[in-house]
């Protein structure tokens, strides 16, 4: 990871035990991507523009012309870094994707394991520092979590 970090992913404080929230979101997506596959309707997007449009509006937040460190919470199988290959070929980064589905991680670590500048977990919090940290579409997946837990979620 490059140094310079600026922004760092911790647990929240104490509150009360979204557990139950993060299983139902695991589980949620972990049939998605199953459903669908690695596409955009594998993470609930409608379509690749839509994605791609949301990917543009995050990535106006990183200045890529010099190396950075990015964490993507709720990654699902690394689209962003496909984007961002695409995107700025020429980027130099250190790229950590966290998401809640083991689904998810287990495609995005076949996918990309050929990346050294890659790696992904499964889980909530991101340990560690970046220059940046997004988190694209994870707060759109209520389910049928109860208000207040959901706000707190």
């Amino acid at each position: 990871m490059f140094t310079g970090a600026s922004i760092a992913i911790a647990d929240a404080p104490a509150g009360p035990d979204l557990g139950a929230v993060h299983a139902g979101i695991a589980a949620y997506y972990t049939g998605t991507v199953t459903r669908y596959g690695m596409t955009p309707h594998g993470v609930d997007w409608t379509c690749v523009p839509t994605q791609e449009m949301r990917f543009v509006q995050l990535m106006k937040l990183c200045d890529v012309t010099r190396p950075f460190s990015l964490i993507d919470v709720g990654c699902g199988y690394g689209a962003l870094l496909a984007f961002l290959a695409w995107r700025f070929p020429d980027a130099v980064f250190d790229y950590t994707g966290i998401d809640l589905s083991a689904a998810m991680i287990r495609r995005a670590r076949r996918k990309w394991k050929a990346r050294t500048d890659a790696r992904f977990a499964v889980g909530h919090t991101a340990q560690g520092h970046a220059d940046y940290a997004v988190a694209s579409g994870i707060f759109n997946v209520q389910l049928e979590q109860p208000r207040d837990l959901w706000e707190s979620f």
